[in-house]
């Protein structure tokens, strides 16, 4: 099983090779047979430690919503939407305008979710990124992010 640091080292090649300005993995850190709490428990690329106050349940959230869904997320111009940074706690303390968000699924379950974005002056995620998640599962960043969520 993958250490945490290991994890924040492989979050830290992905930000490098995608060229991005955050990388993120939010993970319900609640105990068993109480109500999911999902939190970042991994990041790369942050502005502070401002993330780690984020609490979030399933369907609030850029988590949240990946959770309930289980499908991946884009969102853009989130800066310029002030109704969007209220529901987008991570986008407004991390300065994001661009994400994607993508659902990591353990036997079909959301297990946990990885968020890719950009600040504002650098909002081609979508062109760099779109091509990179339809690969991302066979990355190897991907599979050590992947067993380090298998393994809590």
């Amino acid at each position: 099983m993958l250490k945490q640091r290991e994890l924040q080292a492989l979050l830290e090649q992905m930000e490098i090779k995608t060229q991005v300005d955050f990388i993120g993995i939010a993970q319900n850190v609640a105990r068993p047979g109480e109500p999911k709490e999902i939190r970042w428990v991994v990041v790369s690329g942050n502005l502070g430690e401002d993330y780690q106050k984020i609490c979030l349940r399933i369907g609030h959230g850029i988590a949240g919503l990946v959770w309930r869904t289980g499908r991946p997320m884009y969102e853009k111009n989130i800066q310029s939407q002030p109704r969007r940074l209220m529901d987008y706690p991570i986008a407004r303390l991390e300065k994001l305008d661009e994400v994607i968000a993508y659902p990591l699924l353990i036997n079909r379950q959301v297990k946990a979710v990885l968020l890719i974005g950009n600040r504002i002056g650098n909002s081609d995620t979508s062109s760099r990124l779109l091509p990179f998640m339809e690969q991302l599962e066979q990355s190897i960043e991907y599979n050590g992010v992947e067993k380090w969520v298998a393994g809590r």
